[in-house]
């Protein structure tokens, strides 16, 4: 009889351009700053995180206004190419929750 192989865990997250958030997942982040900070530490070097309120955005589960963060790899603040962007986020303050969506 043969005997199956172990199991390996899987990290509770994988890593994607250097962040540690899956796409399209939603998950729960306490404050916009909270955010931010996360964001920041597992940033790739030389990039850039901006935060953006978007008047027209609108999250669908209450309907308040949410930010955008933008991670790009470009100092300047001035995205020169669309492949600098690292990732994007939307983060509703009402329901306390972001997705990651690029």
């Amino acid at each position: 009889m043969m005997k199956a192989a172990p199991k390996k865990k899987r990290p509770a997250s994988k890593m994607t351009n250097g962040m540690a958030h899956p796409p399209f997942q939603e998950f729960q982040v306490k404050t916009l700053d909270e955010l931010v900070t996360e964001l920041e530490k597992s940033k790739p070097a030389g990039s850039l995180v901006e935060v953006t309120p978007i008047e027209e955005m609108h999250h669908t589960s209450c309907m308040q206004e949410m930010s955008t963060v933008v991670v790009h790899g470009d100092e300047t603040g001035l995205l020169q190419r669309p492949d600098e962007l690292v990732a994007v986020y939307q983060y509703c303050a009402a329901c306390k929750s972001a997705v990651r969506i690029l």
